[in-house]
């Protein structure tokens, strides 16, 4: 007997026989999402390891654990304004120098969301001048994270903080050096 579901993905009302299935282990717990095709899985997929990846990276560069609460709603500020998940990431991947030494410059940042709000404003003000050098299908190529990149930086999380700030301090050095 077929019922219908939701896409997860472009939220399209459609009957479960006709939807590609995807079974996804949370926790002890299996649950099935449900998407109009192929395709759709793979980019919801990849929307959902760039979020995980941008929430990551604020975190790193906060150099504190920042309330999660916090960090999707000032995301979702810069995404109501029309740029999308990967242009947020791109301008992450840009701007990280950037905003590693002149954190390191500003002692008057204390609390986390502070640094939250010093790290939105970064992204805000620099977030059009990426978009525009950078053209759309050169970002999406260059720039979009991969199921294998995330699952290292989630061990990385977990365990082992520091070696995402080794990468950070190599590019400092490379810098130095030039």
């Amino acid at each position: 007997m077929a019922r219908t579901v939701k896409c997860k993905y472009c939220n399209k009302k459609i009957l479960n026989t006709e939807a590609f299935k995807q079974e996804v282990s949370v926790g002890s717990k299996t649950q099935n999402w449900y998407f109009c095709n192929k395709e759709e899985a793979r980019q919801y997929r990849i929307d959902l390891d760039t979020w995980k990846t941008i929430m990551f990276a604020l975190d790193v560069l906060a150099k504190d654990k920042i309330a999660h609460s916090s960090k999707a709603k000032k995301m979702n500020d810069i995404l109501n304004q029309g740029y999308t998940k990967t242009d947020i990431y791109c301008c992450l991947v840009e701007m990280v120098n950037d905003i590693y030494l002149e954190s390191k410059m500003k002692y008057d940042i204390e609390t986390p969301y502070q640094k939250l709000c010093y790290l939105s404003a970064v992204i805000e003000n620099n977030i059009a001048r990426i978009h525009k050098d950078n053209t759309r299908a050169n970002m999406e190529q260059q720039y979009t994270p991969t199921v294998e990149v995330f699952k290292e930086q989630t061990k990385v999380k977990n365990n082992r903080r520091k070696t995402l700030r080794d990468k950070i301090n190599e590019k400092l050095q490379d810098n130095n050096k030039e």
